[in-house]
């Protein structure tokens, strides 16, 4: 066995470890995206951890098993946290914050008009409502509320 091979199996072996980390840091960007979308909320963000958490270390010990030939190394927890917070704080951040930012702006955005719709369709029943009240109360024979009602004997 030469030395040179191992060597070269050794930094194969942590080039892909690198990947992976970058594989994991393209879940947590999809994953802080959904977590955008739904809003941020103790449970949700909860629920996405307990997703996360265990799915990469799942797939890190399928990892280790496959490549690694069950045989675990420290560099290899290296590099898939190094392949992980590169992606993460560069292209991850080139990738998810301006869709974050999207998100909100649309979801701002439709909030304003739900606003709009809720307080104009407010406002179209409380005039219904004025009105029906008002032509009950004015219009009703013997009503207390006007003389439309009564006759000319009960106004003297």
């Amino acid at each position: 066995m030469n030395i040179t091979s191992v060597v070269t199996e050794q930094l194969e072996l942590f080039l892909y470890s690198i990947i992976l980390g970058a594989f994991f840091g393209v879940i947590y960007c999809f994953l802080k995206v959904i977590k955008t979308i739904l809003g941020s909320n103790i449970v949700i963000e909860s629920i996405i951890n307990l997703l996360y958490f265990p799915l990469c270390a799942i797939m890190f010990f399928f990892f280790v098993i496959e490549f690694g030939g069950g045989a675990w190394r420290f560099y290899m927890m290296v590099g898939v946290f190094l392949g992980a917070i590169v992606y993460i704080l560069t292209l991850g951040r080139v990738l998810t914050l301006p869709l974050c930012f999207l998100i909100n702006k649309i979801r701002e955005i439709l909030h304003r008009l739900l606003r709009l719709i809720k307080e104009k369709m407010l406002k179209m029943d409380l005039k219904n409502r004025l009105s029906l009240l008002y032509n009950k109360c004015v219009y009703r024979k013997g009503s207390k509320h006007g003389t439309k009602g009564k006759s000319k004997k009960k106004q003297k």
